[in-house]
């Protein structure tokens, strides 16, 4: 669900933000006077009002409630098949200039995982595919709410089980989000997410592909 909220008669600063009751959303395009933005879904629906952090008024920035009133976030649906390789889901990709935002809440078990080993299932990784149409340059982030260190590896199809030869680390690093633009040729290809700090059991994930 992506949302937009426009009013000409405030300013937004270039850094502002919104969330839907408590939970922060994620921003996905902006203006002088609109934000576009997808709700983080929870266990369960819930209500909430939608606020901006950050409207200019006057020469103060403000944080304000919008003026729609409430609105409901739906439940998030942990997708089926990413504990290994050969049942991993697929995500949707954005068109060319587009930007999609994916929730998931994947089955990892906690301790450090071998990717290796977890090719053939087993505890420590997340699995899942992307269909390129055509070959172009991705941008893939990713963030989470649990865990101390979350790694990325893009990998072709199939994956190498023996070395991982075939698997691009850039955003197998220490940072949180974990970010990396990849150029892609045109098929299916492989996202693995790995629990490097063996801390992320229970963790909500949310990606954001750029294309």
């Amino acid at each position: 669900m992506t949302l937009t909220i426009t009013d000409a008669s405030f300013t937004l600063d270039p850094a502002a933000s919104v969330a839907v009751g408590a939970a922060p959303a994620t921003v996905v395009g902006r203006t002088a006077n609109s934000l576009t933005f997808v709700p983080t879904p929870g266990a369960a629906p819930a209500e909430g009002a939608v606020t901006v952090d950050g409207i200019q008024v006057a020469g103060f920035t403000l944080t304000l409630p919008s003026k729609g009133g409430l609105i409901t976030v739906g439940a998030l649906t942990p997708l089926a098949g990413t504990n290994r390789e050969a049942t991993a889901p697929t995500l949707a990709l954005p068109g060319a200039g587009e930007t999609k935002i994916l929730f998931d809440l994947p089955d990892i078990p906690a301790g450090f995982g071998d990717p290796v080993a977890d090719l053939a299932g087993g505890g420590g990784s997340a699995f899942y595919k992307i269909n390129v149409p055509s070959a172009g340059d991705y941008t893939i982030t990713l963030d989470w709410d649990i865990g101390t260190d979350l790694d990325v590896f893009v990998c072709d199809d199939p994956i190498d089980s023996v070395g991982l030869s075939n698997c691009d680390f850039a955003a197998a690093t220490g940072d949180h989000p974990e970010s990396a633009t990849y150029t892609l040729t045109a098929g299916v290809h492989n996202i693995v997410i790995n629990d490097f700090g063996g801390d992320a059991a229970g963790a909500k994930l949310v990606f954001t592909i750029s294309h």
